[in-house]
């Protein structure tokens, strides 16, 4: 079995993924014409690389955040649009972009509040637009796949310490300590949320924080600082037999802040 992690791709910020193009028709018969940034441009074409380099797979696994929401904290002003209708039609084009070869796996686990909210949940219209029925969304989600058992949620703690390895493990170590109270035993752990990708993996069970779709924001620059760094990228999933390969792939350097120099008179 092989399958395909993807989140965070905060659509309707500047700084997340956008097609090149994207045309909305208005009630009134105008349309509205939104074109990608420099930096939403190599955002797509990694998408595109991604879709290619990976194939067709056998399960999409998505852990949230697919809309970025109304940016309340502020005023949507790094929006390129706050109409969640627009945003949720875009995160629903790009998650159909990615060729599943049985429709029936792929599961969305909602995202943070402060992005999809709710009533309703923008995730969760998402993911009704993609046709996914009750028991492939929600805030937690349990999946057999390839005589494995995944939990997929969108949030974890995220650590601004070179301990960014300590929140997964604690994960890890709650799914163990919960089979008593479940009867369910969790070999992967799946998160999105932190922007950052780390995995451990050891004779028990494995824990994935998956990297996102998002570039640096003016929140993690002013809020953040340096600490905030985000990871572009995709992890891949394969179940052989027992075993449990996770592959990871990771953009470093797509985007560079501006640099001013300092001119002599």
């Amino acid at each position: 079995m092989k399958a395909l992690i993807v989140n965070d791709t905060h659509c309707g910020s500047y700084e997340g993924l956008m097609p090149p193009k994207w045309v909305v028709k208005m009630a009134n018969g105008d349309k509205k014409v939104f074109i990608a940034t420099t930096d939403q441009l190599k955002l797509w074409k990694l998408w595109l690389k991604m879709i290619k380099d990976v194939g067709p797979v056998d399960a999409l696994l998505m852990p949230g955040d697919f809309v970025d929401g109304h940016q309340l904290k502020d005023k949507g002003q790094h929006l390129w649009t706050n109409d969640i209708d627009i945003q949720v039609a875009t995160a629903t084009y790009l998650l159909n972009m990615i060729p599943v070869r049985n429709k029936k796996n792929r599961w969305l686990a909602t995202g943070s509040h402060y992005h999809v909210e709710e009533n309703s949940n923008f995730d969760g219209l998402v993911a009704q637009k993609m046709g996914l029925g009750e028991a492939h969304y929600g805030p937690e989600l349990y999946i057999e796949l390839g005589g494995k058992t995944i939990h997929l949620q969108h949030y974890i703690g995220v650590s601004m310490s070179t301990y960014r390895t300590t929140a997964i493990e604690r994960e890890k170590l709650m799914a163990l300590l919960a089979e008593d109270m479940t009867g369910i035993k969790t070999d992967i752990v799946i998160r999105g949320h932190a922007h950052y990708h780390r995995c451990v993996k050891d004779y028990r069970n494995v824990g994935l924080i998956n990297p996102c779709w998002q570039f640096r924001t003016p929140f993690c620059a002013k809020r953040i600082g340096l600490a905030a760094q985000p990871e572009i990228g995709y992890s891949v999933i394969e179940i052989t037999g027992g075993d449990i390969s996770i592959d990871t792939t990771i953009h470093q350097k797509v985007q560079r802040p501006a640099v001013s120099k300092c001119v002599s008179e």
